[in-house]
């Protein structure tokens, strides 16, 4: 072949392999355009994962974001710097900066000074040993200088070679300041037990020693490794104190601690006394496991509390003698000299010659003086002993301070001085308050000022200073303007029977006692009363004291009405007597009232006469021999309950008078009496009145106090009867209101406030009248009769003295 069909045969096979490569060329863009659709579809279905994922991690972010700045911890970002580079509110909050301000700042710069190089050498650490996590706390100093403890952890976060710390952090101040307080309650008490040489011990369930502690087996002498295993119970106690130690493990185990003494052996056979404080203590499940037993050697306290008791039985032994020798120094002395005021009154009811008359004025005047001193004794005595007796009543302040500065006007006027009360008080302001008390302290401080004062002025200060709940606080303050105290004497002005030299003669009297009486009246009231005084320029007595308010007493509802007849003649009265000159007296003045008397000796003669004879009245000696008065009652009683008996004893001592209404007496009346007391009392009794016509022999005006305040000037004394008179009409209209209207607090009130006056013009009786009335506690038939008697009486003596 030549060459031109070889050119045609290699053209033939050309045209054959391109149409070959153009068919393989066409399947091939078949496929990629097959290809290319897939892709389109994926590409689509690719972008919409992306789009919903994206989506989700949008709303993660915000739920993150979110969660993130409402946290109630602090969150915030820095760099391995230390730059702030993202904070949530609540750092802001704690930190009291800015977001601005603390994304311009270093974390450092929060970091106390003291805690700052320990600060980054802790995160240096972290950074260099690529700690993932770690936590540290620190004192953080906010913008307005406070410091709080944070406690935070950091996570290092490592991304394209930048180091970041992300950290979570808490306010821990509270929980700082609790474990801080908890260390030093721990230590504190850890240190109270080291120094108090407290034993401990530890026992199992069935009582076995597990564990003795060093101050334990110092206590008892024994070591620890002959105390382990032992049964504590029977080791240590006696058999009789094994039981209850058993009956104390059984509670143990219940759970219960207990604490109590008991006597225990030591290694030297000694006893010695432990108060024990026991306690169970539980294992993890919460089962009690054994008891911890605390031991305290109180052997030295319980001699002691031996000695003690010794010693207050002494005492005690000490007061009831002196009690019975108060008594009967009381009974000795009052018992003749309830003769002599008796037969004094007697004398003074006759017809005497001007200076037979004189002289028996004199000794009636001393007697009263002697029963006064006696009767102040037995106040202090009754101090001493706490048994002195105080009685609160409903009372207006503001009416008694009026009363007194009446009582004692008329006296400085007299002098040419000047009294003042300068007191602010709610006069319709009730309280309760033991005014016969409190009086006898003014009384007392006023009495003194205007004795020692010879030209200027006292005055009485009260002021209501604070007020709680339901009582308000008072101060007292008696200034005058006096000869003053000696400064040596003014520690000594409140002791018993003390005088200060500005009275060492006596020339302005008294005993020294009613300082003394008055300060403790005062203590009692939970005060304190005390003296300044400038010799020669005046003194100040002052004291504070509070009074409960009450509401005004509401009206009392009506009693029926008592017959106002007063008839003793005829009645057949029982003298029970040993002494024959009280005997004398008691008859004499009875059968002056037309009474029929009888006399018994003792209390078996009482008891024989009663077999054959009636009585309307016993009038019973308390002492007397073969049966006392008190025995006596106490028979009398077991047959009849209805006879009166009024008990008559010399005994003035706290308690007699319980003693005599126990023993079944209906009344009692202290020797020496008046004739007058003994009438009210039996009038009492008998439930009869006094009436004019059987009391005209009897005087019931007893001018001797109020001398001894005017120094026998006549015309000052007329000045203060006729005073007396006019404010006693008042009075009685004022009293027979408020008996018909069955007033009780109005009553009392009148009785207290008209009762000083009394005491400076009335006789005695009438003073214990009205002071009777005033203490009553009830209103009823007796007490209506008393009133009733006071009216009759007071009566009396305003005719007397008009």
């Amino acid at each position: 072949m030549d060459e031109v069909d070889l050119l045609k045969i290699r053209l033939a096979r050309e045209v054959a392999a391109r149409k070959q490569a153009e068919k393989i060329l066409e399947e091939k863009s078949l496929e990629l355009y097959e290809l290319s659709n897939r892709l389109s579809l994926l590409n689509e279905r690719n972008e919409q994962v992306i789009l919903e994922r994206t989506k989700e991690i949008e709303a993660n972010e915000i739920k993150y974001r979110n969660l993130v700045e409402n946290a109630s911890d602090i969150i915030y970002k820095v760099d391995e710097t230390g730059q702030f580079t993202y904070v949530n509110p609540k750092a802001i909050l704690v930190s009291g900066y800015s977001e601005e301000e603390l994304l311009g700042m270093n974390f450092i710069h929060l970091v106390d000074e003291k805690y700052q190089s320990s600060i980054q050498n802790f995160y240096r650490f972290q950074l260099s040993e690529k700690n993932k996590s770690s936590y540290t706390e620190f004192l953080m100093v906010t913008k307005s200088g406070e410091r709080r403890w944070i406690g935070q952890t950091s996570d290092l976060d490592i991304q394209n070679g930048e180091r970041n710390f992300n950290v979570l952090g808490r306010d821990i101040t509270d929980q700082k300041r609790a474990e801080k307080a908890l260390l030093l309650s721990e230590d504190k008490y850890r240190s109270i037990i080291e120094n108090m040489e407290l034993g401990l011990l530890e026992v199992d369930r069935e009582g076995i020693i597990l564990k003795a502690y060093p101050k334990f087996c110092e206590l008892t002498g024994f070591p620890e490794d002959e105390l382990k295993g032992k049964e504590a119970a029977s080791f240590f106690l006696d058999p009789e104190e094994q039981s209850k130690m058993k009956e104390r493990n059984l509670n143990r185990k219940n759970g219960e601690a207990s604490v109590y003494e008991t006597q225990i052996s030591r290694k030297d056979g000694t006893k010695i006394w432990v108060l024990i404080s026991g306690a169970p203590y539980y294992d993890e499940k919460n089962r009690v496991s054994g008891s911890v037993g605390i031991h305290l050697d109180i052997t030295k306290q319980k001699l002691l509390e031996s000695d003690l008791r010794n010693s207050n039985k002494r005492a005690e032994e000490s007061v009831k003698h002196k009690d019975l020798f108060l008594t009967n120094v009381s009974h000795e002395i009052r018992t003749p000299l309830n003769a002599i005021i008796g037969i004094t009154e007697l004398l003074l009811q006759r017809s005497l010659e001007p200076i037979e008359a004189k002289y028996v004025s004199i000794i009636e005047k001393s007697s009263n003086n002697l029963l006064r001193l006696i009767n102040d004794i037995l106040d202090l005595a009754s101090i001493k002993s706490g048994k002195l007796d105080f009685h609160e009543t409903p009372t207006r302040l503001s009416n008694n301070l009026n009363d007194l500065y009446d009582t004692f006007s008329v006296l400085a006027e007299k002098k040419g001085i000047t009294l003042t009360l300068d007191a602010e008080i709610d006069h319709h302001q009730w309280y309760s308050i033991d005014a016969t008390r409190l009086d006898e302290v003014i009384v007392n401080l006023l009495g003194n000022a205007l004795k020692f004062t010879k030209k200027g002025s006292v005055t009485l200060t009260v002021r209501k200073q604070l007020s709680y709940e339901d009582a308000d606080y008072f101060s007292f303050e008696i200034a005058d303007t006096g000869i003053g105290i000696p400064p040596e004497d003014l520690e000594r002005v409140f002791d018993n029977f003390e005088q200060a030299a500005n009275n060492s003669k006596g020339e302005h009297g008294g005993t020294g006692l009613g300082l003394s009486i008055s300060k403790s009246i005062v203590e009692h009231m939970k005060g304190t009363l005390n003296v300044s005084s400038v010799y020669g320029k005046g003194t100040k007595f002052f004291f504070e004291v509070s009074f409960k308010r009450l509401a005004a007493p509401a009206p009392q509802l009506q009693e029926p009405k008592l017959t106002d007849n007063f008839v003793l003649s005829g009645k057949q009265i029982l003298v029970a007597e040993d002494m024959e000159v009280n005997q004398f007296v008691a008859k004499t003045i009875l059968e002056q009232w037309g009474c029929v008397v009888s006399v018994a000796n003792n209390g078996q003669e009482v008891l024989d006469l009663l077999k054959t004879s009636t009585f309307d009245i016993i009038l019973m000696d308390v002492r007397m021999p073969i049966l006392d008065g008190l025995e006596t009652t106490k028979r009398i009683r077991d047959t009849t309950a209805d006879l009166p008996i009024l008990a008559l004893t010399a005994n003035a001592t706290s308690g007699e008078s319980d003693h005599c209404i126990e023993a079944g007496m209906n009344d009692y009346l202290c020797k020496p009496y008046t004739q007058l007391q003994l009438k009210t009392k039996i009038c009492s009794l008998l439930n009869v009145s006094v009436s004019k016509e059987n009391n005209t022999h009897e005087s019931l005006v007893d001018l001797s106090k109020l001398s001894q305040i005017t120094n026998g000037d006549r015309v000052f004394e007329e000045k203060m009867i006729a005073l007396f008179v006019s404010e006693s009409k008042l009075r009685l209209t004022d009293l027979e209101k408020s008996l018909e209207n069955v007033d009780f607090q109005g009553i009392i009130h009148i009785a207290h406030s008209i009762k000083p006056s009394i005491s400076h013009i009335c006789a005695p009786s009438l003073f214990n009248l009205v002071q009777s009335i005033e203490m009553t506690k009830t209103f009823d038939d007796l007490f209506i009769q008393k009133v009733k008697d006071f009216i009759h009486q007071l009566e009396k003596v305003i005719i007397e003295l008009s």
